[in-house]
């Protein structure tokens, strides 16, 4: 059943309900948006996200939930490139969410949208110091990329090894680490090769164990 399909029923269920059942399903109705405006992003209707997203309606201003949808359209208007709009919701989200992961990399993730990757370096090692084993590979991998941007290509290397070095293999930590190779040696395709090996070596997980030679820009 397609997202479009579990959005009739659900507001369906919004006019049938009552109470807090019906609360219930408009908290369903509007997540089922917010995966609709990602999946138009996904698929490269950045215009079609961007209108979806402005018929979304927050929930009663300053309920949990309402903070949350901002939130997360934050970062979705993030992916749109649409960094004023991302502003103007994390703003009304980030008060009254600090400490949820998603409110606490919203400020490092504005700073890079906006080019200010110095900022962002700080932000994001303020974050690693503090940040869950679950967000800890997440969060490194935005410091290298903010490390590469400003030219610390050396500290930006030695963060996605270690990563690979704790088993990690997604494929922005492949690719941006291969990138790195390439800027810093010569011998970036041997490199790139022994990351392969170590990729291979790795036991099967769902984490997305197999790759391709455009993992590694081969």
């Amino acid at each position: 059943m397609g997202y479009y399909e579990l959005a009739r029923e659900a507001r369906m269920q919004v006019r049938r309900g009552t109470g807090e059942d019906k609360r219930m399903w408009k908290v369903r109705l509007e997540d089922l948006g917010i995966r609709v405006g990602n999946a138009l992003v996904e698929m490269g209707d950045l215009k079609g996200a961007a209108r979806h997203l402005q018929t979304l309606r927050g929930h009663e201003s300053g309920t949990e939930e309402d903070r949350s949808m901002h939130s997360r359209l934050a970062l979705l208007y993030l992916r749109l490139g649409d960094v004023a709009a991302a502003k103007e919701h994390a703003e009304q989200s980030h008060e009254n969410l600090a400490g949820t992961t998603t409110s606490s990399i919203l400020p490092p993730l504005l700073s890079m949208a906006e080019g200010q990757y110095d900022a962002a370096v700080t932000e994001w090692t303020e974050l690693r110091t503090t940040c869950s084993e679950q967000d800890n590979a997440m969060i490194t991998q935005n410091l290298a990329v903010c490390l590469l941007y400003t030219g610390r290509l050396n500290e930006a290397r030695k963060l996605l090894e270690s990563l690979v070095e704790e088993g990690h293999s997604f494929h922005s930590l492949t690719f941006n680490l291969s990138t790195i190779y390439e800027l810093c040696t010569e011998k970036a395709r041997a490199l790139k090769l022994d990351l392969t090996e170590k990729m291979a070596a790795q036991s099967e997980s769902g984490a997305g164990w197999e790759k391709t030679n455009g993992d590694f820009k081969l």
